[in-house]
């Protein structure tokens, strides 16, 4: 994609080099203006293209710290629970009462 952006903008910026050795050629007023027409839209591409080639890293960083922060905050919270749920584990059968089924009575017969 980038060498297809690069190949682009070189012929962008072929085109508008050519058309200013064209204007500044140009002695009729009315071809002027109609190459001042072209030539403003495009040089308004060119800038574009530029901005957007570089910001792309930059939005890629702040875009992959967020994802990042996601992801550690999600881990923080799993790996809580999970400590949570072995404490659980680990203090019910200290806190649980014997059941009447699981209690054996004794008889004394004489």
């Amino acid at each position: 994609m980038t060498s297809i952006l690069s190949i682009l903008l070189a012929l962008v910026a072929f085109v508008v080099i050519a058309g200013l050795i064209v204007f500044l050629s140009v002695k009729s007023k009315a071809a002027k203006i109609a190459f001042m027409v072209i030539l403003v839209p495009v040089a308004a591409a060119i800038l574009y293209f530029c901005v957007q080639s570089i910001m792309q890293p930059l939005n890629f960083q702040k875009e992959q710290e967020a994802r990042k922060a996601v992801a550690v905050q999600r881990l923080k919270d799993i790996r809580t629970l999970e400590s949570a749920s072995s404490l659980s584990m680990a203090i019910t059968p200290l806190l649980s009462t014997p059941s009447s089924s699981s209690t054996t009575r004794v008889r004394w017969t004489s």
